[in-house]
């Protein structure tokens, strides 16, 4: 595993699907396995009117969310 890159942030969802996260309307999103974060980062970065809820399995996993140094989006 590549420790420098495992945390980093994807920005997949805004390149693939952005055109569905714009236009008029609060949209809100599910993401389920949130794990660190790093698909919901960057999207609420881009679109700051979208509403996220992020659910993990993982304890750990939604601490580091809440903790991110993102903000406290939680």
């Amino acid at each position: 595993m590549k420790t420098g890159t495992f945390f980093k942030d994807r920005h997949y969802l805004d390149k693939e699907w952005g055109h569905y996260f714009s236009g008029a309307g609060r949209k809100v999103i599910l993401e389920v396995g949130c794990g660190a974060g790093n698909t919901i980062f960057p999207l609420v970065a881009t679109y700051p009117d979208i509403f996220v809820h992020a659910c993990d399995f993982s304890p750990r996993a939604i601490d580091l969310v809440k903790c991110a140094e993102h903000g406290p989006f939680f």
